[in-house]
């Protein structure tokens, strides 16, 4: 296991379209969990991962798997998670649903997904890509959200096993 370090930052919009046409995984609104396991291990904050927890809410759990409803996102990710886009989102419908594309080296999740209270807005596309050698990006498009409203209502980051293994690109108060 190696030594990680995480810089957060914006970069120009560049989408992984691998996991696009996939099979959905999950279509719901709470409470199902697309379980992933990995060709390989990635580093995290210290720890080696293979396997992946994908919430409908915009949340990737390396341990920690929640009991009770994810749906509402904190000043920072959740234990051991990757926020790519958490918030109280919902994808019950076609095309909405969450996919992915694991392979020998990378993971790409993607949520097709609207948020729960602007059902009927232009919903988010968000794109997560887990690489074995422990890079992580996301991409999102915002449907007609601007910045500023994803800043009010939702996180943007990761955490490792602790409260002092974290990095946040955007959160809510």
């Amino acid at each position: 296991t190696g030594e990680c370090n995480y810089e957060i930052k914006k970069i120009a919009y560049l989408k992984d379209t691998a996991a696009d046409n996939g099979a959905i995984l999950v279509q719901s609104d709470e409470f199902n969990f697309a379980e992933l396991n990995l060709p390989f291990s990635f580093p995290f904050f210290g720890k080696d991962y293979s396997k992946l927890t994908v919430s409908p809410n915009g949340v990737i759990y390396l341990d920690n798997i929640p009991v009770t409803n994810d749906h509402i996102n904190d000043t920072s990710a959740p234990l051991t998670s990757i926020a790519a886009l958490h918030t109280d989102l919902t994808a019950e419908v076609n095309p909405y649903g969450i996919r992915a594309r694991i392979e020998s080296e990378k993971a790409v999740i993607y949520w097709q997904v609207k948020h729960y209270k602007d059902r009927l807005g232009a919903g988010y596309e968000i794109r997560t890509v887990i690489n074995k050698s422990g890079l992580i990006t996301t991409s999102l498009k915002a449907g007609d959200y601007t910045s500023l409203d994803l800043a009010k209502t939702a996180t943007i980051g990761i955490k490792g096993d602790n409260s002092l293994e974290t990095a946040t690109y955007a959160a809510s108060s």
